[in-house]
């Protein structure tokens, strides 16, 4: 029988930017964005207070994504700008700070400036495509049932577990 000592109990304080990553997703997922976005708020405050850079930028990134998922874009814009500030002398997280500031100009429409934050990252980091001016897609639709296999069953889709 596995230990599960680990798993009882309150969790450990000792990563407040994942505590605050981890509850602000659940706020999310549970469609509590307003409230995700106040405590992402509220710990970026708290990493700023307390001096530290890395928590700051990396609540900056995830408040940036999740203030493009309710529409407010500058909000998102500005936090996306603010993480790659805060990334400058820091390579090898650039990227992550550049995909939500990308995300937020191509909301707005701003290909151009999106395409010229995936420039700034140089060669090593930029992808090889480049941005198309493309509407938004619609929502995605309900999945249509899989189509009936050639031995009557219906086949089974491959995302699906057995």
């Amino acid at each position: 029988m596995a230990d599960t000592t680990a798993a009882t109990g309150p969790l450990p304080a000792k990563d407040f930017g994942m505590l605050v990553n981890l509850a602000g997703a659940a706020l999310a997922i549970c469609g509590r964005s307003d409230q995700a976005l106040q405590l992402l708020s509220t710990g970026i405050d708290a990493a700023r207070q307390g001096g530290d850079l890395t928590t700051f930028g990396y609540l900056s990134v995830l408040r940036s994504h999740t203030a493009i998922d309710v529409g407010k874009l500058m909000e998102a814009e500005a936090d996306g700008q603010t993480a790659m500030e805060i990334y400058q002398e820091r390579p090898e997280e650039r990227p992550l700070a550049a995909a939500v500031l990308v995300d937020a100009l191509v909301a707005c429409g701003e290909t151009v400036a999106a395409q010229g934050v995936l420039t700034s990252l140089g060669p090593r980091n930029t992808p090889a495509v480049e941005l198309v001016d493309l509407p938004l897609l619609p929502p995605r639709q309900s999945p249509t049932p899989s189509p009936a296999a050639p031995s009557g069953r219906r086949a089974r889709r491959p995302d699906r577990l057995r």
